[in-house]
């Protein structure tokens, strides 16, 4: 099972390696990572 982070406006979790959600919000440069 790998590690999956979430966005913070969406909800949606994408994998770890991603860093634009689907919603185009930067994933990885968020401060606060919900895993």
């Amino acid at each position: 099972m790998g590690i999956l982070v979430e966005c913070p406006k969406c909800k949606a979790r994408g994998s770890i390696a991603r860093k634009v959600c689907k919603c185009g919000n930067q994933v990885q440069k968020s401060n606060s990572k919900n895993y």
